[in-house]
């Protein structure tokens, strides 16, 4: 089983006006992102992600926010890095786009 969900989008509390920002601009990027905004411990967090299979996960904390970036954690590899907002919504569109083959949707209403 896939998931439906490309990146699951973790704010750290207190990030939340900053998570809605940054989704907004990955969707518009073709990409299906999922807040995850409940009070629950990050390592339940990262397990939902794993459970529900979603390829990428990206935390959103005080000292990213700082920096305009995100950390990036490919749940399938571990590998983990944080990159400038724009960077990582490119990364992630040629990672999805590569692992499925599938074309991402930059412009939302363009199948209509």
């Amino acid at each position: 089983m896939s998931s439906n969900v490309d990146v699951l989008l973790l704010p750290m509390e207190g990030a939340m006006h900053e998570a809605i920002s940054l989704s907004t601009q990955m969707r518009d990027a073709g990409l299906r992102v999922q807040i995850h905004y409940e009070k629950k411990k990050f390592k339940a967090k990262m397990a939902y992600a794993d459970r529900l299979q979603i390829p990428y996960v990206a935390i959103l904390g005080e000292d990213e926010i700082a920096a305009q970036a995100v950390g990036l954690k490919n749940m399938a590899t571990g590998e983990q890095q944080t990159l400038p907002y724009l960077q990582a919504i490119a990364y992630l569109q040629k990672a999805v786009k590569a692992a499925t083959g599938k074309k991402i949707i930059s412009d939302p209403i363009s199948w209509l």
